[in-house]
């Protein structure tokens, strides 16, 4: 199989951002904002999952709605 060269831009610019968002992850200071963010984004985990993954203390929606949406939006990332 021949690479191209624009697959392999993107594939740079992919990895790029990858970088980017791990080292993002990695300097929220919050450690169960951080471990939840991990858990979904780098490991690809359902709300659902990280629920009871963390004990059940809380339901999918505490992580989905208070630690991401209000997480992201407190600090302007998303809208």
């Amino acid at each position: 199989m021949k690479i191209t060269r624009e697959a392999l831009s993107n594939y740079r610019k992919a990895m790029k951002w990858i970088r980017k968002i791990d080292k993002w992850i990695d300097s929220i200071e919050d450690p169960e904002v951080r471990r939840a963010l991990d858990l979904y984004y780098r490991q690809g985990h359902t709300w659902r999952q990280i629920a009871q993954e963390t004990g059940g203390i809380y339901d999918e929606n505490y992580f989905r709605i208070v630690l991401r949406d209000r997480y992201l939006k407190k600090r302007g990332i998303v809208r």
